[in-house]
């Protein structure tokens, strides 16, 4: 009987051993399982993160295209008054039309007023304005 009960007990062990063994490995397959679930984890926060970066700089971009940048202000001044100017300066002030008493040329264009002018306050100032370009050729 104590045969029996030895080999009894040693099949019991040997069960024992392979469950342990088998859990060991299950143990072992759900840590690498794991691992890989906080490897793909990381690469699709990486992945989202990415996209969000994209689509910000995207919003900034149309922002900034939805924002209207001003067209250069291009001078529409007359080759006549451009050349009284320019003759005005090389002369140092001489005659005296334009030049102040430094030497240096006025500006003889103004800034806009930031009023909007009527019709005849438009006329009355162009009819200022030729009597400047009559006086200055006089000069």
């Amino acid at each position: 009987m104590s045969t029996s009960i030895l080999q009894e007990l040693r099949s019991l062990e040997a069960q024992l051993t392979d469950k342990q063994r088998e859990q060991r490995i299950a143990e072992e397959r759900l840590r690498q399982r794991e691992a890989e679930l906080a490897e793909r984890e990381i690469d699709l926060l990486q992945r989202e993160l990415n996209i969000m970066i994209q689509q910000g700089a995207a919003a900034q971009a149309a922002a900034a295209a939805a924002t209207p940048t001003p067209k250069k202000r291009k001078g529409n001044f007359k080759k006549s008054r451009l050349k009284l100017l320019k003759k005005d300066s090389q002369s140092g002030g001489a005659g005296g039309s334009l030049a102040g008493a430094s030497g240096q040329v006025s500006s003889i264009i103004s800034a806009p007023s930031g009023k909007k002018e009527g019709r005849k306050e438009s006329r009355s100032r162009a009819s200022e304005q030729a009597g400047l370009r009559f006086q200055l050729r006089g000069a």
